[in-house]
């Protein structure tokens, strides 16, 4: 994934995400047009892509889907791969914006949607569980940003870092 005003992952990584609901239909427009201005993909269904009426979702995944073929792109089948590219968009999402309590819900969204996720991020479960009941029981939210914070940072030190 590369930066440009915020986290900007590749076509390849958009599908992952897409496929995760991490990134609706609506932003794919924003997204290819993004590409084209940094310089990280361009083609014909890019560009199309990018000048897409983003309230028509069968047109812009199929635009997204021709992106991929005509850019020789290969997504990953492996769930270990997919898996990565989730958590990172979404750990370095939590960098740019600092909205820890958007990373704990996403997290265990996935978490529990996706059962096969790695166990660590059951953490998150619990933390969003705490969260929503905040107040009632469990850790303050000063607690809850801490433990969240802990958890991210140590999923960002994981990351490759020439990315």
């Amino acid at each position: 994934m590369r930066w440009d005003e915020g986290v900007l992952p590749t076509p390849v990584e958009t599908v992952v995400l897409h496929d995760f609901l991490l990134i609706l239909s609506d932003a794919l427009p924003d997204l290819a047009a993004r590409w084209l201005a940094a310089d990280v993909a361009d083609s014909p269904a890019v560009r199309a892509l990018a000048g897409a009426d983003p309230r028509d979702p069968w047109n812009v995944e199929e635009l997204l889907s021709t992106s991929i073929d005509e850019l020789h792109a290969t997504v990953p089948a492996s769930m270990g791969e997919r898996r990565a590219i989730a958590v990172e968009w979404v750990a370095r999402t939590w960098l740019r914006s600092r909205d820890t309590r958007q990373a704990v819900s996403t997290l265990s969204r996935l978490a529990l949607t996706n059962l096969d996720l790695p166990l660590r991020l059951d953490d998150f479960i619990g933390l969003d569980d705490e969260w929503t009941d905040l107040g009632t029981w469990g850790r303050t939210r000063a607690e809850l940003e801490a433990r969240a914070t802990q958890l991210l940072t140590g999923f960002l030190r994981e990351l490759p870092t020439d990315r």
